[in-house]
């Protein structure tokens, strides 16, 4: 899984109290809904909404290659 190699995702559930998730939610005609849940190692608040965005993009690359779903709009980041 793409969380899994993450260098910035806390890995050991002892550390987080939860193990870090990446799933389909939900698909639909309309769209795709994603669930991310990840513990992050310390950053501040910029580099964090950075990597944020970074993760979310690649998400998206990922189920875009996946199965032929088409992404409006990508941001490279």
């Amino acid at each position: 899984m793409y969380l899994d190699g993450h260098p910035r995702v806390i890995h050991d559930p002892m550390d987080s109290g939860d193990t870090a998730v990446c799933a389909l939610a939900s698909l639909g005609p309309h769209g795709v809904q994603v669930t991310v849940k990840a513990l992050l190692v310390k950053m501040g608040s910029g580099a964090f909404a950075v990597e944020q965005g970074r993760m979310l993009s690649e998400i998206g690359r990922l189920l875009e290659n996946a199965d032929g779903v088409k992404l409006d709009r990508m941001v490279d980041l």
